[in-house]
């Protein structure tokens, strides 16, 4: 059969070219922008507003509490991780030489969650970048519902920078960024530790 009595025969049988074997299921999105590519708190609360009226389109359990995942994409808060490196006795020469590592480590396991900081720190020192330290990202708990709750991890986010001398470009210091991650994952994987992951490590969104 040639192409164009294939496209002919689907014609005729939904009266055009439209196949619903093209339609998939996929995950609800939403974009909230400034035109004007302005940074503002207002947009994170009109995309939080966004992800509310997301609810319909994720699981739920039973509970009505714990659902399939949800969150949002921003840009790197840089008045919010400024002072936070400055707190952890360092100096951010330049807004773009930050880099910020979301964690989840596992949950009240002291020994691990040492493991996993010591191998991010050798990582990053073996590949020329600076671990400023690590910030323990506000959580409510209360609003968890009991599957949640059990599997719960700890999170954290290690905050990152390139030296004031570095050679690296942008798109090489993301590229430095991803093979850290991709070497730290495994590196503690092989060093036993379960229920470690790393949801993102980059320097243009967090």
């Amino acid at each position: 059969m040639n192409l164009n009595q294939s496209l002919l025969d689907r014609v005729e049988k939904f009266n055009g070219l439209y196949d619903p074997s093209f339609e998939h299921d996929a995950c609800g999105v939403g974009f909230v922008a400034s035109i004007h590519g302005e940074c503002s708190h207002e947009i994170l609360k009109r995309a939080i507003s966004c992800v509310c009226r997301l609810q319909h389109r994720g699981a739920m359990d039973a509970d009505a509490k714990t659902g399939d995942g949800t969150g949002v994409l921003t840009q790197i808060p840089y008045d919010l991780f400024r002072p936070e490196v400055e707190k952890m006795g360092h100096k951010l020469f330049r807004d773009t030489d930050l880099a910020v590592g979301s964690l989840f480590l596992p949950r009240k396991q002291e020994y691990e969650i040492g493991v996993c900081h010591k191998v991010i720190q050798e990582v990053l020192e073996q590949r020329g970048l600076i671990l400023f330290g690590f910030r323990k990202v506000p959580v409510k708990m209360n609003v968890l519902g009991d599957k949640a709750l059990e599997t719960c991890p700890e999170f954290e986010q290690a905050l990152i920078g390139r030296s004031p001398d570095s050679t690296l470009s942008a798109d090489d210091y993301e590229k430095t960024l991803f093979l850290c991650r991709n070497e730290i994952e495994d590196r503690v994987s092989a060093a036993g530790v379960k229920h470690f992951y790393i949801p993102s490590f980059l320097r243009r969104s967090s």
